[in-house]
């Protein structure tokens, strides 16, 4: 009976990740974005009112940010929906994790989202059905991206490799049935496959990275750790020349060999560098002192953006992001979450789920360095992961003071 449980849950989650998937072709608004809508009302009626955490408040304020810039006097409405609600996740379902759900439950639905969004593949993988979207710098090399359900390679890359280093952490350090253990480190292997033909190198940058940190032990026996994350990345590197080697679509990838090229712009590859240099500029040469401060928007930045380098993209970066599409006060703001949340978890530093966090940090600095955005099943996979390690010693706590009080 639990394996019919198990299997009937993971039913439900696909249709819900397939659903959300899905595009209206003619522009219009989409299943994906209606649903949220109700859900982050809910979140806002059950959070706001007793939150008392000051880098989920941090957060909030950097959601409501993006209310003070051109987008909102173009379409209110439109910003308020596609931006603001976007930025309100993470925070709200932290403040909702904090308050109303347990350890157990905590870990227990963190698993089962990092498990779901790498099954989530397979039919795909299989070619049971068929991808609705395909990716440019996949196709450019002569190969085919794989996305799964979501709506490009980039979503897709994020959701495999932070479900890859939750799913590495439960089998290092959480205690589980051999059976178990087997059947997630399976998941890993597959999942690791998937991340592979993503093509996208976001998501290696951050699989490598954090796992590396999984490896690697901040307290006692440090220097075996230090052994294990130098045999770890060893292996990394060796399983990755054979990569390369053996498909040579990939290695053109990694290289940056096709992509977004004009040679009379002295832009190859993908273009980041110079995307990042109109994005600053943009900014920095601004005579308007309203830009420096709260900054263009996302739609009014994307639209000077393709004056400058001919495509409608933002910043490619989250930091630039802040900076361009919020100003001084956004970017300041952006920053502030990220050391006040280190600071407020650091106190649960001997929480056998601190590493992950640290993983998923150091991850995630490194996503918003090179790509930036907002993802929602991400947003809600790192509440868990940051907010595991106080759920679990505030459990550890109660359970000596009962102990005592008896």
């Amino acid at each position: 009976m639990k394996v019919l449980g198990y299997l009937l849950s993971y039913l439900i989650a696909f249709a819900i990740l397939y659903i959300d998937g899905i595009q209206n072709e003619d522009g219009g608004v989409t299943i994906g974005q209606v649903w949220k809508v109700p859900v982050i009302l809910y979140l806002i009626y059950k959070v706001i009112p007793t939150l008392n955490i000051s880098f989920i408040k941090v957060r909030l304020y950097y959601a409501f940010s993006k209310l003070f810039n051109p987008d909102s006097v173009i379409n209110l409405f439109n910003n308020i929906t596609s931006n603001v609600f976007k930025f309100m996740v993470l925070p709200l379902f932290l403040g909702y994790i904090n308050r109303y759900v347990n350890y157990k439950k905590a870990l227990k639905y963190g698993l089962f989202l990092s498990q779901i969004l790498i099954i989530s593949f397979i039919p795909f993988w299989l070619g049971i059905l068929e991808e609705r979207h395909s990716y440019k710098g996949a196709s450019l090399i002569g190969a085919t991206s794989l996305i799964g359900p979501f709506n490009n390679a980039h979503t897709a890359s994020i959701y495999l490799s932070t479900s890859l280093l939750f799913l590495i952490h439960y089998i290092k350090d959480v205690k589980s049935s051999k059976l178990f253990i087997l059947y997630n480190l399976c998941l890993v292997l597959i999942g690791a496959y998937f991340l592979v033909y993503t093509y996208v190198r976001t998501g290696y940058l951050m699989f490598v990275v954090g796992t590396y940190i999984l490896l690697f032990s901040f307290k006692r026996h440090w220097f075996k750790s230090l052994l294990y994350g130098i045999a770890g990345l060893y292996v990394f590197i060796l399983i990755g020349s054979w990569a390369i080697e053996k498909d040579g679509t990939l290695e053109r990838r990694l290289n940056e060999e096709t992509g977004y090229n004009d040679p009379e712009e002295g832009i190859s590859g993908s273009g980041r560098f110079k995307i990042w240099e109109a994005s600053w500029e943009l900014w920095y040469e601004s005579d308007e002192v309203s830009k420096l401060f709260f900054g263009y928007g996302s739609n009014v930045l994307r639209e000077e953006m393709e004056k400058k380098v001919g495509l409608s993209v933002g910043s490619h970066s989250g930091y630039l992001d802040a900076l361009t599409q919020n100003g001084l006060i956004g970017f300041f703001l952006f920053l502030l979450f990220y050391i006040l949340m280190f600071k407020y978890l650091y106190r649960y530093r001997r929480s056998v789920h601190f590493k992950l966090f640290v993983a998923w940090l150091i991850a995630e600095l490194a996503f918003q360095a090179v790509q930036g955005g907002i993802f929602i099943f991400y947003d809600v996979l790192s509440a868990f992961i940051i907010m595991l390690p106080q759920l679990n010693l505030r459990k550890t706590r109660a359970l000596s003071y009962n102990y005592r009080s008896v």
